[in-house]
């Protein structure tokens, strides 16, 4: 019984264990690339000034990751995205593109 209960006890751990090394959830995803795009529509803030319009930020309208692909030696994974973008100059548009994530302290990052 003793024995029964250590193995349930260690398959237990190794899927507690392995969840922690996965790649980026949905959410994450999401969170990740929105964080990418706040990033970026600080930077125009910064160089505009007061001068900046809602026509010069990029807008996140939706991403769903479509998969991802296996862990590489740096512990990055590139997924495919569905997303909807609202673009300066482009209007909106919409795709599935790979982008690549990495996972830092702080959460996952999109390197794209």
């Amino acid at each position: 019984m003793k024995k029964l209960i250590f193995l349930a006890s260690l398959l237990s751990a190794s899927f507690l264990l392995t969840g922690c090394d996965s790649e980026p959830a949905q959410e994450e995803v999401l969170t990740a690339m929105q964080q990418s795009i706040d990033q970026m529509n600080s930077e125009t803030k910064a160089l505009s000034g007061s001068n900046t319009s809602e026509r010069m930020l990029v807008k996140l309208n939706s991403a769903k990751k479509v998969s991802c692909e296996d862990k590489s030696s740096d512990g990055s994974y590139k997924c495919k995205v569905d997303f909807d973008m609202t673009l300066p100059l482009v209007g909106n548009k919409k795709g599935i593109s790979d982008f690549v994530f990495t996972k830092t302290d702080q959460g996952w990052k999109t390197a794209n």
